[in-house]
């Protein structure tokens, strides 16, 4: 049962991956969520569209990828979700969203993807913080936080 499951989450990751890679990238300023509240997979998709943002968004991104070259969010969530592939490991997905206030006052939620591995002792967090306006569903791409521990 834990092959099975460790081979659907390696096939998931890599679906996750290609996604992010073969987007052409936009404008992260121009992507609106489909849903107003976000659903879960509204959040997921709005990260793989935001993937071109750059770390430097937020001192919290400042040197926290798997390698010293990445430079965007996707390559910082890419590289996670690459060490979810090894088999037999317990691996997940979360996103969760709450409403707050922008910087401009404005009514948003903030939203929050994170991503999972525990592998015995070994328990690591890591994932993004941004927040979508109540109003139109657009995702504010300057308020890009990493997140994580581990």
């Amino acid at each position: 049962m834990m092959r099975s499951l460790g081979l659907r989450w390696a096939v998931f990751c890599g679906f996750l991956l290609v996604s992010s890679c073969a987007r052409t990238p936009t404008s992260a300023s121009e992507f609106k969520v489909a849903h107003l509240p976000p659903t879960p997979k509204d959040l997921i998709e709005a990260v793989l569209a935001s993937n071109q943002i750059s770390l430097k968004v937020s001192s919290t991104c400042n040197n926290v990828g798997t390698e010293s070259t990445d430079k965007t969010i996707g390559r910082y969530l890419a590289g996670f979700l690459a060490e979810m592939q090894v088999p037999d490991k317990i691996n997940w997905v979360e996103t969760t969203r709450e409403t707050g206030t922008s910087t401009s006052g404005e009514q948003v939620w903030i939203c929050n993807l994170t991503l999972h591995h525990k592998d015995g002792d070994d328990l690591w967090s890591w994932g993004v913080r941004f927040k979508v306006r109540q109003s139109d569903g657009l995702v504010l791409p300057d308020s890009f936080e990493c997140t994580g521990a581990g």
